[in-house]
């Protein structure tokens, strides 16, 4: 009998290791599942961010493109030739804004050359009636996923033949 008195200490503290081991590896499984799943919604948020700009990219591609093609390759852009639905010209800014339910969803800064030899890039903003469709050379794009990433893309504007 003294023996077996001896020994019931020991199941009760290789039982409270035994508990203490599981619950650390469960702890660390979900610590680092967390972990992976932050990491793919980041992922996941940059890669929309980068769509929209992307997006932001094409819209406007396709109305410069239509807006110097033959017979107008001389036409000047105004105020309303970005407005489309729920993209606009934002005049305080000079950039063309797309909004969604959620806030901004891209916006797009045009460039053109500060001369025609220059290497040198002017913003150009979306409301300035001088400016030809012709002569923006570059189109930048931010596209936002609001509060919590942003992506930029750039692009150069093809040239007509």
């Amino acid at each position: 009998m003294k023996k077996l008195q001896n020994n019931s200490g020991s199941i009760l503290v290789t039982t409270i290791m035994i508990l203490s081991i599981v619950l650390v590896t469960t702890l660390s499984i979900i610590f680092v599942s967390n972990i992976g799943h932050n990491m793919s919604t980041s992922s996941n948020d940059s890669l929309v961010a980068y769509q929209r700009a992307d997006t932001g990219i094409e819209k406007t591609l396709a109305v410069i493109v239509a807006g110097y093609a033959a017979p107008h390759p001389d036409k000047k852009f105004d105020g309303d030739s970005w407005h489309d639905g729920d993209v606009s010209c934002d005049n305080a800014s000079g950039k063309i804004i797309k909004t969604d339910a959620n806030g901004k969803f891209y916006t797009i800064q045009l460039m053109k050359r500060h001369a025609a030899d220059s290497t040198t890039m002017d913003p150009v903003d979306c409301d300035d009636t001088s400016t030809k469709f012709s002569e923006i050379t570059i189109i930048n794009a931010i596209g936002i996923v609001p509060g919590k990433t942003q992506r930029a893309v750039s692009a150069d504007v093809p040239r007509s033949p």
